[in-house]
């Protein structure tokens, strides 16, 4: 049976061996050892030159997606305050003052919450706006944002503020292991939105 220490050794080798040959191209562990003591600080800056090149093979993706200026404006401004919502949901949590997170989650990122008025379908706020009305004056952030934002776009925001309320309710059982879960469904939404599109 081989040991532990050993076991390490050999494991160790073996990524040593594999980062070598896939950056350098060579059989020789002697010359693996070297370059990547002697050269990673090249090997590095090389790495993020290319990253930040616009002709580099990494290229951005991510689905532009068109906003008028003053959309634009507001939902980066939005976006923000997400941000600063969560990380004041964090500091409440590792004060383990669950009602201040609870709070804070429902008033500035919940489904209830000003800021999801966007995300949500025609259907659930169109009687507190007329369709007769929305010719007659000038578009409001949640018309536009139905224009102008692409519907799976929307679909994502819809499901974050969802899961902030669903957080919201979990916080309020000062479950922590709970809480943590619930917030981490809110972020995984984030993620992925910002995974996906791009305004620049």
């Amino acid at each position: 049976m081989v040991s532990w220490p050993t076991r390490a050794a050999l494991g160790g080798a073996a990524i040593l061996a594999t980062a070598a040959l896939a950056s350098a191209g060579t059989s020789s562990h002697s010359g693996m050892h070297h370059q990547m003591q002697a050269g990673q600080s090249h090997g590095q800056g090389q790495a993020m030159s290319s990253h930040m090149s616009h002709d580099g093979a990494a290229k951005d993706a991510r689905e532009m997606v068109q906003f008028p200026p003053d959309m634009q404006t507001h939902f980066l401004g939005n976006m923000r305050d997400h941000l600063q919502t969560l990380n004041e949901i964090v500091d409440a949590l590792a004060r383990d003052d669950y009602a201040a997170a609870s709070k804070v989650a429902t008033e500035r990122l919940s489904l209830d919450s000003p800021s999801a008025a966007g995300c949500k379908p025609q259907s659930m706020h169109q009687a507190s706006r007329p369709p007769e009305n929305r010719s007659q004056k000038p578009m409001t952030m949640e018309d536009m944002m139905e224009t102008y934002m692409p519907e799976a776009m929307r679909g994502i925001g819809l499901s974050m503020h969802t899961a902030a309320s669903e957080f919201a309710k979990v916080a309020m059982t000062q479950d922590r292991a709970g809480a943590m879960t619930a917030l981490s469904h809110v972020t995984q939404n984030c993620v992925s939105c910002h995974s996906s599109y791009r305004l620049r």
